[in-house]
């Protein structure tokens, strides 16, 4: 064979296999165009999971939630709801049956807000006892000095209207607690929550 014509039959060879290679790209071409996800390489990528910040806050809350702040709210929680019924059916202060200057303060009526209160206070003592000391120390003391003066009303027989000028003014001092309880436990319960 002459190198002439064997020049021409690599030349050939070269042109048909450009044209197969042509041929090939373009195949590939209409399959990526057909369906793009064929022509990708690898995984999918996946999005990443994200916490969320809710779940965050309500976590780290709970990390850092105070025990002697987590019993006062309980507390509160537990005693508000009465004092707010006392209220509505007995009222407090001036609005009291037994505030000093209510004629009431003798009666049926005084006697039915002391027992209320009384009731409330003993509640509010019940739900702190074992409770350290200093986290309910207003609480305490108005819920005792309730109590006391209620058991005071109760045994001089107040609500029977007594007779003796001793025994009234007495009555009288209790009462004018038993008025003001709803306060002082209501102080208490929100001085409970700083420690107090």
């Amino acid at each position: 064979m002459t190198p002439m014509k064997k020049r021409k039959n690599i030349m050939g060879y070269i042109r048909i296999s450009q044209a197969r290679t042509t041929s090939a790209a373009l195949a590939l071409s209409v399959v990526c165009l057909i369906g793009a996800s064929a022509c990708t390489s690898g995984p999918e990528p996946v999005a990443p999971v994200v916490t969320p910040p809710a779940a965050l806050s309500t976590t780290h809350a709970e990390e850092s939630a105070n025990p002697a702040q987590m019993a006062a709210e309980r507390v509160k929680s537990r005693v508000d709801p009465m004092i707010a019924q006392h209220l509505t059916t007995h009222g407090e202060g001036t609005k009291s049956p037994c505030r000093p200057s209510a004629e009431t303060l003798f009666g049926e009526k005084c006697l039915a807000a002391a027992t209320s209160i009384g009731s409330i206070a003993g509640a509010a003592l019940a739900e702190i006892k074992g409770v350290a000391k200093p986290g309910f120390a207003t609480l305490r003391q108005a819920s005792s000095h309730t109590v006391a003066a209620v058991g005071g009303y109760t045994e001089l027989g107040c609500a029977d209207n007594p007779t003796d000028p001793s025994t009234r003014s007495k009555c009288v001092d209790h009462a004018s607690v038993i008025a003001q309880a709803p306060t002082d436990l209501a102080d208490g319960l929100r001085l409970g929550l700083i420690g107090q």
